[in-house]
């Protein structure tokens, strides 16, 4: 776990003060009061050599809450002061003025009456957007010339088929989707508020050992991709959001949560573009 970025609008206080207080109460309130969660809390304990009760002890008598262990020193005496970002209450914010904006109401309500994404098991007749440009198989010089797709050729049409339904259900739900030019080609772009997110399929790369005749043991072969897929929605130069599948749960059945799950970076990204001329955002540039 590691501390949150150095914030320059962060709570600061000590080793000390977060010691007493998280004895005093629970720790839950103690992360609320510092605009936090509770788990991302009591983790910052443990990395600080803070002793904290469990999550528990609240729930029993005075005396047990009483023995608490000593405060031990700090492995550095940096350590002794910490900064405390807000950025998970800012998103608790975000996510509650996102609940009230008749817009994002109307995407979350199309998403619920909308039809279950389906992964047909063929691409006659694709969407537009696969079949036209380098999506639909054009190569420049052997590869792929597509900033969406970075997927190895077994694993390509498993791809485009999920790249199909995704987009189909997109459609249905109201969403703009573009195509536009970047740095290693055209690409998959939705529109969501009026801030572009780019869409990008890959391998999950895993390294690869082998051996040879003429070295001894196992080598390292560098990274290949094995059928493993992400899909990555990354707002330029923002915020991003990342699916995996897992052995249990292939990326086909986690197309569901992508709508509302594109709607958070999108606002996040037009209240930074508004609050661009706050005192705030003049710090951090």
């Amino acid at each position: 776990m590691k501390d949150l970025p150095r914030d320059p609008d962060a709570i600061v206080t000590t080793r000390r003060t977060l010691y007493d207080e998280v004895w005093e109460e629970p720790l839950v309130r103690v992360a609320k009061r510092y605009g936090v969660s509770g788990g991302w809390l009591g983790k910052l304990c443990d990395r600080r050599n803070i002793p904290r009760p469990d999550f528990g002890l609240w729930a029993r008598s005075e005396r047990v809450r009483a023995a608490r262990p000593p405060l031990p020193p700090a492995s550095d005496p940096a350590n002794e002061t910490l900064h405390i970002s807000r950025e998970w209450g800012e998103r608790r914010e975000r996510l509650q003025r996102m609940r009230e904006d008749p817009e994002i109401a109307r995407l979350l309500a199309l998403d619920r009456s909308a039809a279950p994404f389906h992964v047909r098991s063929t691409l006659h007749g694709a969407h537009p957007l696969v079949r036209s440009g380098p999506l639909d198989g054009k190569r420049t010089r052997g590869r792929v010339a597509d900033e969406s797709l970075r997927v190895s050729e077994p694993h390509r049409r498993r791809a485009l088929l999920i790249f199909d339904a995704l987009l189909r259900g997109l459609d249905e739900r109201g969403f703009d989707l573009r195509r536009r030019s970047g740095p290693r080609g055209p690409g998959l772009v939705v529109a969501v508020l009026g801030v572009e997110i780019r869409l990008v399929a890959r391998d999950h790369l895993r390294a690869t050992m082998r051996t040879s005749r003429h070295r001894p043991g196992w080598f390292h072969a560098g990274l290949e991709g094995h059928g493993e897929l992400e899909l990555h929605a990354r707002v330029p130069g923002g915020a991003k959001r990342c699916w995996r599948e897992t052995p249990s749960r292939g990326l086909e059945q986690r197309l569901a949560s992508v709508p509302s799950a594109l709607i958070e970076p999108a606002q996040a990204e037009v209240e930074r573009t508004t609050n661009e001329g706050s005192p705030r955002a003049r710090r951090r540039r």
